[in-house]
């Protein structure tokens, strides 16, 4: 199995939209472990047949770091460093 990252050039937009779980302050686990937990980041994905849709961004979590990661059909891409930074950017801009 090969690790899929996202291409920085196919992500145009970054979103923060909180789910009801994470307004009510609680987590989506009780452990907070988890392999598809949902986190209030979404990123706008140019498809190959150039449509773009927002995704939501799930984090793989098993120990004190997690993988961010978005669904394309059943495949996982793993966000690229550029994203990631991004999404930071919009967190701190919030």
């Amino acid at each position: 199995m090969s690790i899929e990252y996202t291409n920085p050039d196919r992500i145009d937009a970054v979103d923060i939209r909180p789910l009801p779980h994470h307004l009510a302050g609680l987590q989506w686990t009780a452990s907070g472990y988890g392999s598809k937990i949902p986190t209030r980041y979404r990123v706008r994905h140019l498809s190959m047949s150039g449509a773009r849709r927002w995704r939501r961004v799930y984090a793989m979590c098993y120990s004190n770091v997690a993988t961010l990661y978005i669904l394309i059909g059943r495949r996982r891409l793993v966000l690229d460093l550029s994203t990631e930074h991004a999404l930071e950017r919009a967190r701190e801009a919030a």
